[in-house]
């Protein structure tokens, strides 16, 4: 079957764990892994920093329609930039979003302490652009967890990211993100998560930037949408 961005076979992007020895690459697997748990976020451009990190920077591809992004007049925009690690298991990529990236936060909502939330709450109003840190310190043995974001009045918009522990799958559910008809595509993705490699989700940083977002589990695996 051909390849598109809405299919069952999504663009994506991909990569493999080997060996280089200057001259050729030789991969420990022929079957590459997926750069993210869902589709959304392609093309890095990768860079080793002086500081040794190696990091990349990719596009977070269009999901509005055509008609909508004439209208706006620009297409496409970048995710942020992550710092790349090999997993403790040999054969995992892991991303991180790079530490620099702190020296913008500015405003620092509950003055910086942990919340203690139960339950289906919402924390506070952040705004259009802001940075989440959702660290759980007790996980549910079965069901699904994981954080609701840009919550609108009486919850007619919503977007919800958690991870379903019994189907072992990162869920992102777009499905009342907004009351507008402008976007394309499935609007409920799944993505299967490597518990072996990446851990059980005990973190989620989110970053919000209006219509973007960039999500890293653990600071181990990540997605853009």
């Amino acid at each position: 079957g051909s390849v598109s961005k809405y299919g069952k076979k999504a663009t994506r992007g991909v990569y493999w764990i080997g060996r280089w020895d200057g001259s050729k690459f030789q991969p420990d697997e022929v079957k590459p892994k997926m750069l993210d748990l869902i589709p959304g976020h392609l093309s890095p451009a990768v860079s080793r920093m002086a500081s040794g990190e190696l990091v990349g920077i990719g596009i977070v591809d269009e999901r509005r329609t055509t008609e909508a992004q004439l209208k706006a007049g620009w297409a496409h925009t970048f995710g942020l930039p992550r710092v790349y690690r090999l997993m403790p298991d040999g054969k995992t990529l892991g991303q991180a979003p790079l530490p620099a990236l702190q020296r913008l936060r500015q405003d620092v909502h509950a003055g910086g302490k942990a919340l203690a939330v139960t339950g289906d709450r919402k924390i506070a109003d952040f705004g259009n652009a802001y940075e989440l840190i959702a660290d759980f310190s007790a996980l549910p043995t079965s069901g699904k967890y994981g954080v609701y974001i840009n919550a609108a009045a009486r919850g007619s918009e919503i977007t919800r990211i958690y991870y379903d522990r019994d189907a072992r799958q990162i869920i992102l559910d777009k499905r009342k993100s907004s009351t507008g008809e402008e976007s394309e595509g499935p609007l409920l993705l799944t993505g299967d998560y490597d518990v072996e490699a990446f851990g059980e989700p005990r973190s989620f940083h989110v970053f919000v930037d209006h219509s973007v977002v960039d999500i890293f589990v653990n600071n181990a695996a990540a997605f853009s949408f």
